[in-house]
């Protein structure tokens, strides 16, 4: 027999057992064990050819039946499979508690050929409803089963789950582990697939949001030569990623220009929470160049979007950006109303890494109303935040607004706060890796 036989003979002996209600025990013998059979069903190939046909001879099968099985057997995989594809296109259209009830009840158990597809689509529907828990258990799920079969592999399940926790792990505001799995996503992609350039843009923008700009540039760079290649919402991410890029790095001609290009391309394709996303970013970049008109005209717009499409989680950013806007501008009362939005939607989406930066606004706004007290609370708040998240460029932030804010007040504080600064700066410096003299150079 060949190899491939003995796989389909396998799978056919798996599923007469099962549908009798058999254990692999229930089988065996003194002529074959329940680990021979358990071989036989997942087509070892040592399993010598007798063991096989006594197998088959014990559940009454015989070899001419084997196609006709195989091929109704392989019907009902067609029929599970447009199911699963259905669901998976519905996942952003419809209730998708609906979706998981739909996807419980299909007869797929963990040593079906579809299973890691169905735990995958079920993590989509859990993140879709906001139980990240939950997703995160079904992602490792749909991992561990996805060697299991031909088509779970070809659909790239495992890089795809990976690429899921990534999110998932980006909204519970661990950036780190964002990346972390996001490479593993990267290290398990089957073939030439364009979800490579989905996981890298990934990549890059988590980079982008710790601050990484020399790791970040070096991906835009490579991506931007594929983006021909790429999904349309995978490509319009890039062009983000690649504005803040370039106006981290004072190329605002370049920023402005790449904005505008995926400003367009979104609204030629109504894809509403990249216009968001494009319209903050192009709003920055005239905050940068102080062009006040130009940045609010963006920023309103993309709050407009935003709390249409009820963006919460991001609408937070936006909000902050415009308190900063207000702020330059001495627009105190804009500012604090601004503010004061950013920080709730950002305490009722848990977005902790938005919040940090939030506070740290609101402190700014408090410290040039000369309210000390707030200022210092806020900023406190802020250095919290950034502590229980892990984020040493967010703490570097807080604590240097806390210095200066201690330096005519307290020396005692004072001092502590630079201690502090220095401890966070050293474990930056030790995190990039980076020779002391590479700035220099």
């Amino acid at each position: 027999m060949a190899d491939l036989d003995l796989i389909q003979i396998g799978e056919v002996i798996r599923k007469v057992r099962k549908s009798r209600g058999l254990r692999l025990e229930d089988l065996a013998d003194q002529k074959i064990s329940p680990a021979t059979v358990s071989n036989i069903e997942r087509g070892v190939p040592h399993v010598g050819s007798e063991k096989v046909l006594y197998l088959l001879d014990k559940l009454g099968i015989s070899l001419q039946q084997i196609p006709e099985i195989l091929e109704e057997e392989n019907e009902k995989l067609e029929e599970l499979l447009t199911q699963l594809m259905a669901v998976e296109s519905k996942l952003n259209i419809i209730d998708n508690q609906r979706l998981l009830n739909q996807l419980n009840e299909l007869p797929i158990d963990d040593q079906h050929k579809l299973a890691a597809y169905r735990h995958y689509l079920m993590g989509r529907c859990y993140f879709n409803l906001k139980d990240l828990k939950r997703a995160e258990r079904a992602y490792y799920h749909a991992i561990r089963l996805s060697g299991q079969s031909s088509y779970s592999k070809e659909k790239n399940i495992e890089a795809l789950s990976f690429n899921e926790l990534g999110i998932c792990s980006f909204y519970q505001n661990d950036l780190e582990q964002a990346i972390q799995y996001t490479e593993s996503a990267l290290d398990a992609v089957n073939g030439d697939s364009t979800d490579q350039y989905k996981f890298a843009c990934n990549k890059a923008a988590y980079l982008e949001k710790l601050g990484r700009i020399g790791e970040t540039v070096k991906i835009v760079q490579e991506l931007w030569e594929h983006i021909d290649k790429m999904d349309l919402d995978v490509a319009l991410n890039l062009y983000d990623v690649r504005v803040n890029v370039f106006r981290k790095s004072k190329m605002f001609e370049e920023a402005i220009q790449c904005a505008k290009e995926g400003i367009e391309k979104a609204r030629l394709n109504d894809k509403k929470d990249r216009l968001f996303e494009l319209w903050t970013a192009l709003g920055s970049v005239y905050l940068s160049t102080q062009d006040w008109n130009k940045a609010e005209t963006c920023f309103q717009t993309a709050v407009e979007i935003g709390e249409a499409i009820d963006l919460k989680i991001v609408l937070v950013s936006t909000y902050t950006k415009l308190g900063i806007l207000y702020i330059r501008q001495q627009k105190e009362k804009e500012a604090e109303e601004s503010l004061n939005r950013a920080i709730q939607l950002g305490k009722d989406a848990n977005n902790a890494i938005a919040l940090t930066y939030a506070h740290l606004v609101m402190g700014d706004l408090k410290q040039t109303q000369e309210k000390w007290k707030e200022s210092s609370d806020f900023y406190k708040q802020s250095l919290e935040l950034s502590r229980k998240f892990r984020n040493k460029t967010l703490e570097y932030k807080a604590l240097f607004r806390l210095a200066k804010l201690k330096k005519g007040d307290s020396q005692e504080e004072f001092l502590s706060v630079l201690e502090n600064i220095y401890e966070v700066a050293a474990a930056i410096a030790e995190e990039s890796k980076e020779e002391e003299s590479d700035e220099i150079l």
